[in-house]
């Protein structure tokens, strides 16, 4: 399905209110001539939206109402670049705040900036700390952050055989 046919199916779910017809390449939302409603349609059509910009705008709220998870999906997207400008420190404040909340995605998200320094200052004992104890806890990016410090032995002890079983870890657990 497109990105239009999906964005009309979805604007038809908001009873109807709207429609998209494309002008040029772009996709053009017509509302239903419905006044009082108007502001519903409105608000309900950028839920529907697709792409990175949408997404980043669906995580922000959702963040903004306690959701751990999304505040670390709107710090990958920061992270990336994706539908938002590349912001390593807004990413590296996102994952602490989802770590701080108990998401082990954004707890492995800030360790491995932690032991980049992507964001925030370069910390390799707080990240090797960070990222053992997300890692021992089920996470896979975590390990692969691990087994990347220990490998580099970057103001870290250097272990090639502890790193060797992370990446296995990691592997095992669908990275």
């Amino acid at each position: 399905m497109s990105q239009l046919s999906k964005s009309a199916v979805c604007a038809e779910s908001t009873a109807s209110l709207a429609w998209v017809t494309p002008v040029g390449n772009i996709p053009l939302v017509r509302l239903r001539p419905i006044v009082p409603l108007l502001s519903l349609s409105l608000l309900s059509l950028p839920a529907c939206a697709t792409g990175g910009a949408a997404k980043a705008a669906r995580y922000q709220r959702a963040c903004d109402a306690g959701k751990a998870r999304s505040c670390a999906d709107l710090a990958e997207l920061y992270e990336r670049g994706d539908g938002v400008v590349k912001n390593p420190k807004s990413a590296s404040q996102l994952y602490k705040r989802a770590c701080d909340r108990g998401s082990s995605a954004g707890c492995a998200g800030l360790g491995v900036m932690l032991a980049q320094g992507q964001g925030v200052p370069k910390d390799p004992k707080k990240a090797e700390k960070l990222l053992r104890s997300t890692c021992d806890n089920g996470s896979a990016r975590a390990c692969v952050g691990l087994a990347d410090l220990l490998l580099s032995g970057d103001g870290v002890v250097r272990d090639a055989r502890r790193a060797a079983d992370l990446y296995k870890r990691a592997c095992d657990r669908g990275n």
